[in-house]
């Protein structure tokens, strides 16, 4: 591609012109263009470019712009951006075919399983008092998250019966305990956890994925048991990963001090560790465990580093709940870069093909299943 050719395709996404594909590839520079050693704007050119931005297009996350469109186009040629470009050239057959519904990213669902059995679909219920059990009130605030509460002027013991929160595939939720520990909840995940804790302890159980950040209380130890593993702290920020198709659990600690332990063997984490857990495997830490990449979900984002294109459709299919299956002989293929989990899946798919691989959406009645194809 020639320069003269680099700066239509920015004109004309300036002017909200391009294709979804010529989208996609602008977008994926511009997440990732940190990763480059490019000048900046200053902050009068960087307003002037935001307002630009044409409003039919998703807002992007703003971050430093190189000093000019020319001057980027130049930089990227030499630092071996060949593929951008190769893809842009060709003509790519549109990754999903017309589909009886579309994938759609995911958003707050879950269901709240109280301990009598009854069920409370937490994305389509209104706002306020859901339930009450024992001295503990359970809310759905103004902002949508669930909240445990002690009633005004009543005792902080109450009911310590089992609740369940869970999110479906494609589903993420928040929650408050009655202690003040958050708990974020991403897709096919699940709690177990009392309508409040017993004296002296503060124990929960995790399918799938979440972080907490634990209220503290160095009387009380917070614990998480999740896939034979068990993590106990007082008071600190973590993630826990436990899905099953991961083959392991990865525990990634922020702030505070955590204790992993399984069977016979106990490490103890602090900021910026990662525990692996693996059957009949001693645990293994991280001493520099990439943090952000551990905790995008949380924040909206995917965001990858080297991952293995089957770790990374692992997260596309929980997240806009499609299944995945392979055709051909797949070679290596890992990624790098970040995207909002707000993108349409053809906006991420169109991202990957810079892999030299190709997608089809097949759609099976109401269930979709992306297939995925050596280029």
């Amino acid at each position: 591609m020639t320069i003269p050719e680099f700066e239509d395709l920015l004109d004309r996404y300036l002017k909200g012109q391009c294709s979804e594909t010529e989208v996609a590839m602008l977008r994926y520079w511009y997440y990732n263009y940190e990763m480059q050693d490019l000048p900046e704007l200053t902050e009068e050119q960087i307003n002037q470019v935001i307002a630009l931005q044409p409003p039919a297009l998703p807002a992007v996350k703003v971050r430093r712009f190189p000093l000019a469109w020319l001057a980027a186009a130049s930089l990227l040629l030499l630092i071996g951006t060949a593929a951008f470009f190769l893809l842009y050239q060709q003509k790519q057959a549109p990754p999903a075919q017309a589909l009886s519904k579309p994938i759609v990213p995911g958003g707050n669902k879950a269901v709240l399983t109280l301990a009598s059995g009854e069920t409370i679909v937490l994305d389509s219920v209104q706002k306020g008092a859901l339930a009450r059990q024992g001295n503990v009130r359970i809310v759905k605030t103004a902002n949508g998250l669930v909240q445990y509460q002690f009633a005004a002027n009543e005792a902080t013991a109450g009911d310590h019966a089992i609740n369940r929160i869970a999110t479906p595939a494609g589903g993420q939720y928040q929650l408050v305990l009655s202690d003040g520990t958050r708990v974020w909840l991403n897709a096919s995940s699940a709690i177990h956890f009392p309508a409040s804790f017993q004296a002296g302890i503060r124990e929960v159980e995790l399918t799938g994925e979440a972080y907490f950040e634990v209220a503290a209380n160095a009387a009380s130890p917070f614990v998480v048991n999740a896939g034979g593993q068990r993590t106990e702290v007082l008071g600190t920020h973590f993630n826990i990963n436990d899905y099953k198709d991961n083959g392991n659990i990865i525990i990634t600690l922020l702030e505070g001090k955590i204790r992993v332990g399984k069977d016979q063997q106990q490490v103890t984490l602090a900021p910026g560790q990662q525990a692996l857990v693996q059957d009949n495997h001693p645990i293994t830490v991280n001493e520099n465990a990439n943090i952000e990449m551990a905790v995008a979900w949380k924040n909206g984002l995917f965001k990858f580093n080297d991952t293995p294109l089957e770790d990374v459709m692992l997260q596309l299919s929980r997240w806009y709940d499609v299944d995945v299956s392979y055709e051909g002989q797949m070679a290596d293929r890992r990624f790098s870069g970040e995207i909002t989990r707000n993108a349409g899946i053809t906006e991420v798919l169109a991202m990957l093909q810079l892999l030299k691989v190709k997608f089809t959406i097949k759609d099976n009645g109401g269930r979709k299943t992306i297939i995925v194809m050596p280029d």
